[in-house]
């Protein structure tokens, strides 16, 4: 996670970074297990998805990236999308 993984996402552009942190926010404040696999297994990724605990791959991938930051519990309102244009987090 330190040499691959954190150094791009720091790479990135400020926006693209605080979106995907609070993708992962939402994700682990809301999401059950069922919707943490189905996240993990939409991501195409090439890499096998972690046996066990997914909730668990989730908070650990947290702590590597944000550390002692708290995840949760956020106001799930915070995430509502408006109505209107959408906004590419990749801009």
């Amino acid at each position: 996670m330190d040499e691959e993984l954190k150094p791009h996402f720091e790479s990135l552009p400020f926006r693209q970074q605080q979106r995907l942190k609070e993708t992962l926010r939402y994700a682990l404040t809301w999401f059950d297990d069922d919707a943490l696999v189905e996240a993990y297994d939409s991501a195409y990724l090439p890499l096998e998805r972690p046996q066990g605990n997914i909730r668990e791959f989730y908070v650990r991938l947290w702590d590597g990236m944000f550390g002692p930051e708290d995840f949760s519990p956020v106001a799930q309102e915070r995430y509502i999308e408006r109505f209107g244009p959408s906004e590419s987090m990749w801009d």
